[in-house]
């Protein structure tokens, strides 16, 4: 043999000369690079047919589908948007600091810029054309497409109202799968996708509007209740807390009950009664307490016209209801100073008329 040389061992075997390894090797690298080279070659020659495929560049916006790429590579991305005839462009961005990268499907092709974030690609016209099918039905696919990505997000955008509001539609067009919304759409005619498009805006309008009549009903009812506590709370004299739920204003009550949910209306409503309730069991213990104050008030004051004291002011009247107000406003410890000082003070004037000496 010409390349390497062989030689035999006393055992039987035989080893390569060093110029025959480095023979072997040269020749497995050539095998090697025919075949693969080949495989790899004719990989691009797809990829380069479907896609124009631009390194360091991102394109924004036009994004219909975001998801993440664990592969560290963008040909998810790039496969993705090749089987999907709402893709025109796409947009892999290299993984973060998590090693998750991200694929960003586009129903437009965009401008791009200059990043080192990313990768993307754009659909070639050719391919573009040969997925719509025919020449002739090339408009007419793109057409459809267009639509059926506006059908598709208008679905499930209705689904998701469906399920605010808790109107309860089910089936096979309430949910909110935007690709099966639009898979749905390419299949069917268009007339039928009108029709049951149409159909779920008119089934959402009524669920709404029924909801909000119902709500209007309860939110008069909330707001007219408000004011009557309002009003409750202005007899009475203990203190209540005064926020913005507190007013006379119906409108107000009104409008506010709209904009928040029954539960917090509820919420709102009970925690108002509670303090009226608190206040009012107040108010009965304090009344009791302040009719035997203005009763000793008035008693004081005949009295003092009784000995002749002519004592004057504030407290020395028989005006039973200002003596009541000014009891319910004051602390305990201001009615038990009152009480005294109007005691003591008749009790001075007593001693002085028992020695002759006028009082005052």
């Amino acid at each position: 043999m010409a390349c390497f040389q062989v030689k035999h061992r006393k055992s039987g075997g035989f080893s390569l000369s060093q110029r025959g390894v480095h023979a072997v090797s040269l020749l497995f690298m050539m095998m090697f690079f025919v075949v693969t080279g080949g495989v790899i070659n004719g990989t691009l020659a797809v990829h380069a047919a479907e896609m124009k495929i631009e390194n360091n560049k991102i394109f924004l916006g036009e994004d219909y589908s975001v998801f993440a790429n664990k592969t560290g590579s963008p040909a998810l991305c790039r496969k993705k948007c090749a089987g999907d005839r709402r893709c025109q462009a796409w947009t892999y961005v290299r993984p973060s600091a998590d090693g998750i990268g991200e694929c960003r499907l586009k129903r437009a092709a965009v401008s791009g810029f200059k990043n080192g974030c990313c990768i993307s690609g754009v659909k070639q016209e050719d391919f573009r054309a040969k997925q719509d099918g025919p020449r002739g039905a090339n408009k007419n696919r793109r057409a459809a497409v267009k639509y059926c990505d506006q059908f598709a997000e208008r679905a499930a955008e209705l689904n998701q109202k469906n399920v605010t509001n808790r109107c309860g539609y089910r089936g096979r067009a309430w949910h909110s799968n935007v690709d099966r919304h639009f898979n749905r759409c390419m299949r069917i005619g268009r007339k039928q996708r009108q029709t049951e498009i149409q159909g779920q805006r008119v089934a959402v309008k009524s669920c709404i509007e029924e909801l909000n009549s119902a709500k209007r009903i309860v939110c008069d009812h909330y707001a007219r209740t408000s004011v009557l506590q309002n009003a409750s709370r202005s007899k009475g004299v203990c203190a209540v807390n005064k926020d913005g739920q507190w007013s006379k204003n119906f409108k107000r009550h009104y409008e506010w009950c709209l904009g928040v949910p029954k539960k917090q209306v509820r919420a709102v409503q009970a925690s108002r009664e509670a303090e009226l309730q608190q206040c009012f069991a107040l108010e009965g213990k304090r009344s009791g307490v302040c009719h035997d104050y203005a009763e000793d008030a008035i008693a004081h004051f005949q009295k003092n016209i009784q000995k002749g004291c002519d004592l004057h002011g504030p407290r020395w009247h028989n005006n039973y209801r200002r003596h009541v107000g000014w009891c319910r406003q004051a602390s305990a410890k201001q009615r038990f100073r009152e009480i005294k000082s109007r005691k003591l003070t008749l009790k001075t004037c007593r001693l002085f008329g028992k020695i002759g000496i006028k009082w005052r």
